[in-house]
């Protein structure tokens, strides 16, 4: 278990240390064009989780994936609400009944990327 969890922080540090040198604005490095938001337009259930994920395109071409050092929120948080930060970054929970819209968001520098899509939630 304790290797499990070394594992994972090696990982998500490396992932961080690697993106934070693809994004590099002081040394003229690829900025952050655009971010996809995956799935688009989901429905669940209450009760039920959805997972999305965030991808981000650079300057130069390439693109990672940035869900876990993105800032995610729910703009009605009695039908979904969505882990910010922590172990599931992006993972949304329906509440009750109706439509809430996904943002992820990622700063670079003094500028900041959005993406959006709605997470519709049934009975």
């Amino acid at each position: 278990m304790y290797q499990l969890r070394r594992a994972a922080l090696v990982s998500f540090l490396l992932t961080l240390a690697l993106l934070s040198l693809s994004c590099g604005t002081s040394n003229g490095g690829p900025t952050l064009t655009s971010i996809a938001i995956a799935p688009i337009s989901p429905n669940i259930t209450v009760g039920d989780t959805q997972q999305f994920t965030a991808t981000g395109h650079f300057s130069d071409g390439t693109t990672s994936n940035i869900t876990p050092q993105s800032s995610w929120s729910s703009d009605n948080s009695t039908v979904a609400t969505v882990e910010n930060f922590g172990t599931q970054p992006g993972l949304a929970t329906g509440k009750s009944v109706g439509k809430a819209n996904i943002t992820v968001s990622f700063t670079q520098g003094s500028s900041s990327v959005k993406a959006t899509t709605d997470l519709t939630v049934e009975k």
